[in-house]
């Protein structure tokens, strides 16, 4: 074997031996995976525990709360039209007294008036009684109901209307001797001295008291103000889209600061301006009972709406599609809900199973198909 031949066969051995290497590295590894595989312990993700509600879906109503404040509707304030000094009468003219309907509110003095007007009654009388004798010789047919009038003139009481005259010729007769004019004059006196007692014209407590008996008033002079105790107004506010609750005639509940007593009032006007700063548009709800005062704080109570057949849910367990995770068995799943309607956060969701276990919590890390155990 010449050396040629020799460095072939040593170079061979070589490199199948490298081989024989190479093959038995690759078989531990094989055989060192398949052992690392088979003492692999597969770890499962644990459920996660969850609040859950059960749908139970009944009858809602959506009520929308509204405030103001209480104006009595009947309110006067008191003035005079005639000058004189005020008198004591039967109630006390002073804050919080109670006056009846059609009861002397105030009184002044009108003696010095009275004298006067009593005075001109006669001047009348007198006229009408010199009259007489020339009308049985120019009107006899007049003279008889003239002298009845005298017959039953008396001047404590109201002038009474002068017989009627229809014959222009008697007219003139009996306005040459002034009668006319001294029977005007006595009406009108008759009114203003009617001015110096004023009664009351509705029950009501005297909230406002500026004089007291003893002080002397001018003509036009404030002196005071009676409010009605027993229907009042209040005036809420609404947003435009609310108004379809609101017609005319709509019963709203009121209630007071200490929420004890209820009141069923009434809407009874609507003021069609929206105010600009607000965007809300006035109603005024009519109310009366006792209890209430002017000036008082109330709340009203207004149904807006009655739906049936519907689940009241927290308004944020609703995700951003208006869909919904519900728990089907021990994993969670979506379903799509018809939201009826919004409000005070809550949403009121229909066509939902009774019994259907709704998740009852918020977190990003929810999704479907993931186990829960509740």
């Amino acid at each position: 074997m010449n050396l040629q031949t020799r460095r072939i066969l040593i170079s061979a051995s070589f490199l199948l031996l490298i081989l024989a290497a190479v093959l038995l590295v690759q078989k531990m590894r094989s055989n060192a995976g398949e052992l690392a595989a088979s003492q692999q312990v597969v770890v499962e993700q644990p459920a996660r525990k969850v609040n859950i509600i059960e749908a139970v879906p009944g009858v809602h109503v959506l009520e929308k709360e509204v405030s103001g404040i209480l104006v009595a509707k009947n309110r006067y304030l008191v003035y005079t039209d005639v000058p004189g000094r005020m008198v004591p009468t039967e109630r006390a003219f002073k804050r919080g007294t109670y006056f009846p309907q059609g009861s002397v509110l105030i009184r002044l003095d009108k003696e010095t008036e009275q004298i006067n007007l009593i005075a001109r009654k006669n001047q009348l009388y007198n006229a009408i009684a010199s009259l007489i004798p020339d009308l049985k010789l120019d009107f006899p047919s007049s003279a008889g109901e003239w002298e009845t009038y005298l017959t039953s003139f008396n001047e404590e009481m109201p002038v009474k209307a002068l017989p009627q005259v229809t014959d222009q010729k008697l007219k003139l007769f009996v306005s040459a001797r002034g009668i006319f004019q001294q029977y005007q004059q006595i009406r009108a006196e008759e009114t203003r001295i009617a001015k110096y007692t004023l009664h009351t014209p509705i029950s009501g407590i005297l909230t406002e008291a500026l004089v007291q008996p003893g002080g002397y008033v001018q003509p036009g002079q404030r002196l005071g103000e009676i409010t009605g105790n027993q229907r009042f107004e209040v005036e809420m506010t609404l947003l435009p889209e609310d108004l379809r609750f609101a017609p005319i005639g709509k019963e709203v509940v009121i209630t007071t600061n200490a929420d004890t007593l209820r009141y069923k009032g009434r809407i009874s006007k609507i003021n069609p301006v929206i105010d600009a700063a607000t965007q809300s548009v006035t109603v005024i709800v009519d109310i009366s009972g006792k209890n209430l005062f002017h000036g008082m704080y109330v709340e009203g109570h207004l149904v807006t709406q009655r739906l049936e057949g519907t689940l009241e849910i927290d308004r944020n367990l609703l995700l951003p599609d208006e869909s919904l995770f519900v728990v089907q068995g021990d994993t969670l799943a979506k379903i799509a809900v018809e939201v009826g309607s919004k409000g005070n956060g809550m949403a009121y969701l229909s066509g939902i199973k009774e019994g259907t276990l709704i998740l009852n919590e918020t977190s990003p890390t929810f999704r479907e198909g993931m186990r829960v155990t509740y």
